[in-house]
């Protein structure tokens, strides 16, 4: 009988152990279970190429199962891919954790990878051996856009805007709806004063996403080609579906000014600096009253944009120009004297302050005393 409750009292001791052991083993396959979901949820987004939804599946994974190697390395191909469209991933104190993960999954011909390494060098100040990474990469991924945006990037930040236009070109012929390579595309063919392939790619890019900025770029290829009146129709929409755009509503006031519709330019100007009342808002506003010979409006728009900001030279310009107008030469005078002090150490304004030196000459001859009349002759 003792010996039969002794095994009893063994079995009963054993029970609760047993019973941890059963539910540790079930929570970790259920863990295994749910991390491989999200491990399969990151993998489809990486097939759909958003690396931004697959960072936060395998995120959530590697929660679950931290020192699941498999994990591990997705995580490292993730992190590759970001870095590869986001330049920033590739510098400060990620950059050492993305050189970490290039040498272990050692994947040299792999166009992300290029990509990637390139942005590393590019951190590292050698631009020579960034480029070569982003052509390799283009080489061997001639369906990618992201090579062809990385070395278009690179170009234009070199302002070697020619070549930019042709990796920004590429990239669109890649990706046709690419809209990181449509915007800026756009952008360069204004610069370069081809206003009507700027006006087509803008179009194009609003075939794919209708956006305030992008209705913005198309009214600035339209206004290039003076036809202004296509430009309002697009910033009117712009403004209607993004009431708060400040910028949408500077560009209307614009348009509806080369369009010789005064009293709507002023309007939509107003709009922009009561949304934004920040320096190129009032700028805009005051250089609006000053065009339309409306000095007396104008002068205390440039002059509160001097009080934050008193080294501001279109300010000063503009508060000197309009108090000429207004006749007044001596306070014209003293602003034109400021504006030459804040603009002289500026090789950009060289020809302004020439130009303001003879208005504040002149002046000083305006405002100066008349001569004695000469003694009446013996």
């Amino acid at each position: 009988m003792s010996t039969q409750l002794a095994r009893w009292a063994t079995v009963a001791l054993l029970v609760p152990v047993a019973w941890y052991a059963t539910t540790e083993i079930m929570e970790a396959r259920q863990r295994s279970s749910v991390a491989q979901q999200h491990l399969e949820g990151a993998r489809a987004a990486i097939a759909a190429g958003d690396y931004r939804r697959a960072e936060v599946a395998v995120g959530t994974a590697l929660q679950l199962l931290p020192a699941d190697v498999e994990l591990q390395r997705e995580s490292m191909r993730v992190a590759v891919a970001l870095a590869a469209d986001d330049i920033q991933r590739a510098t400060g104190a990620q950059a050492g954790q993305l050189r970490y993960a290039l040498d272990v999954l050692d994947a040299p011909d792999d166009p992300l990878h290029l990509v990637a390494r390139g942005h590393l060098a590019l951190g590292e100040g050698d631009a020579g051996g960034a480029l070569k990474l982003y052509q390799q990469a283009a080489a061997v991924a001639a369906g990618s856009s992201r090579p062809h945006l990385a070395a278009a990037r690179l170009h234009a930040r070199e302002g070697r805007l020619l070549q930019a236009v042709a990796e920004f070109e590429a990239a669109a012929k890649a990706e046709p709806t690419q809209l990181q390579a449509l915007g800026p595309l756009s952008t360069l063919y204004l610069e370069l004063k081809r206003p009507a392939d700027a006006l087509a790619v803008a179009e194009r890019a609003l075939a794919v996403r209708d956006t305030a900025e992008l209705r913005g770029r198309a009214a600035e290829c339209l206004l290039a080609l003076d036809r202004a009146p296509e430009a309002i129709i697009h910033l009117q929409t712009a403004t209607t579906a993004h009431p708060a755009d400040a910028e949408s509503w500077a560009q209307l006031g614009r348009a509806h000014f080369l369009a010789e519709q005064p009293n709507e330019a002023e309007g939509a100007l107003l709009r922009a600096f009561e949304l934004d009342p920040t320096p190129a808002y009032r700028m805009a506003l005051g250089s609006f009253y000053q065009a339309r010979t409306r000095f007396a409006e104008a002068v205390p728009v440039f002059a509160g944009l001097l009080k934050t900001d008193p080294a501001h030279v279109g300010a000063l310009a503009g508060l000197a120009q309009s108090l000429e107008g207004l006749g007044q030469p001596a306070e014209a005078g003293r602003v034109w004297e400021r504006f030459i002090t804040q603009a002289a150490t500026d090789p950009a304004l060289r020809e302004q302050v020439e130009q303001a030196t003879a208005r504040l000459s002149a002046l000083r001859k305006q405002d100066a005393p008349p001569a004695p009349p000469a003694p009446a002759a013996p």
